[in-house]
């Protein structure tokens, strides 16, 4: 028999349009925001998706998202899910990963003694969520992004897309999608971004950093303390331009695209040209990188394809009269072959380098030594 005149339709889990529903597996990052384990959402109707899989979904209105989410029953409850996850582990609880190495299939490697953060219970097999009506770009965008390897890196250049064009909207420029075009598919320089790239301090350079590295040495948080002890700031992510490139998990699923290494082109212009504006008159470059041209090595690196080519070029500006005191700190401590890399790409900017061996730590002791040699 058909449906009672006014009910209402029965959902994939026996969910009905108007339920409240908690979401209960891992936090999950989309262009249009996170989403996070806990959050409380409303069932807006089936999943749209068609993909095979709608009748295993429902979509759901979380706060934040401007269009609903397709979520995999599985991945929801009507309870709020508990704080203490399986083995005792809170949400955002630092944990350090024991298992066997291994790689997934964008690029990302995963080892024995990497820091993590704990987002929350394995969810579904299939991930848990889709967005079911995602942010649209305009046609000329999304035809670059079709060709994308994976799709972790298709989401992530696709949100930071959806954020420069609302950056240049609220500029109030002209021919933003044009603008965008041009810059990822030609590394073309976009005259209103640079407003997004103000420095309020000396900004630091830097290469090789993350959340697995040498605690006291080499991590992400290192980092940032030492950068805060010197006083400083970084172009990426202290500027609104890294923040937006950080909240897109920092285009780390995009190795090798060429969409992508055009925008770090682009952004790279703007960064060093307000280091150059500002007149900064030292600019200190930090090195976790062994010298070598693998996937993950100096010389594919953003600051040595990019940043530095760009401090050469504002260095030979007549106009600019920018020649600022430049100082590596490297941290594989190897000077001798980090100069002779670096001379390719800064040529007649002079330069010096400081080593900072196993021994040696981003703190005070290290921070006398840099202001000693600038």
């Amino acid at each position: 028999m058909g449906q009672g005149c006014g009910s209402k339709a029965i959902l994939p889990g026996g969910y009905e349009e108007g339920n409240l529903v908690y979401y209960s597996a891992a936090n999950q990052h989309f262009p249009a925001g996170e989403l996070r384990y806990g959050t409380l959402g409303n069932v807006t109707g089936p999943s749209q998706v068609q993909d095979g899989k709608d009748d295993e979904r429902v979509a759901v209105k979380f706060p934040n998202f401007r269009q609903p989410v397709a979520c995999f029953v599985a991945a929801l409850q009507t309870k709020a899910p508990p704080a203490i996850l399986p083995g005792g582990w809170r949400i955002g609880e630092s944990l350090v990963y024991l298992g066997q190495a291994r790689e997934s299939e964008d690029g990302h490697r995963l080892a024995a003694g990497m820091s993590c953060v704990a987002a929350g219970p394995t969810g579904p097999k299939e991930g848990g969520t889709q967005l079911d009506s995602n942010e649209e770009l305009p046609g000329e965008l999304s035809s670059l992004t079709s060709g994308l390897k994976a799709a972790s890196c298709r989401g992530q250049v696709e949100g930071l897309m959806n954020d420069l064009l609302d950056v240049c909207q609220q500029r109030r420029a002209h021919q933003c999608p044009g603008g965008l075009q041009k810059l990822f598919t030609k590394g073309a320089i976009v005259y209103w971004m640079d407003r997004t790239v103000k420095l309020e301090k000396d900004a630091v350079l830097w290469a090789g950093f993350w959340n697995g590295g040498q605690a006291g040495r080499t991590t992400m948080d290192d980092l940032f303390r030492f950068v805060k002890l010197m006083g400083m700031q970084t172009v990426h992510p202290d500027t609104g331009l890294g923040k937006l490139v950080e909240k897109n998990n920092d285009l780390a699923s995009c190795q090798g695209e060429p969409i992508v290494d055009n925008f770090w082109k682009s952004a790279s212009s703007d960064f060093v040209k307000q280091m150059a504006v500002r007149g900064q008159r030292t600019l200190l470059v930090l090195v976790n990188k062994a010298i070598d041209q693998t996937p993950y090595g100096l010389l594919n690196s953003v600051l040595y394809r990019y940043e530095l080519p760009w401090v050469r070029f504002q260095n030979s500006q007549k106009s600019r009269n920018w020649h600022p005191k430049v100082l590596f700190v490297d941290m594989r401590a190897d000077c001798h072959n980090l100069k002779k890399a670096v001379l390719v790409v800064l040529k007649n900017v002079p330069f010096e380098c400081i080593e900072c061996n196993e021994a040696c730590r981003l703190d005070e002791t290290l921070r006398a030594r840099v202001q000693q040699n600038l």
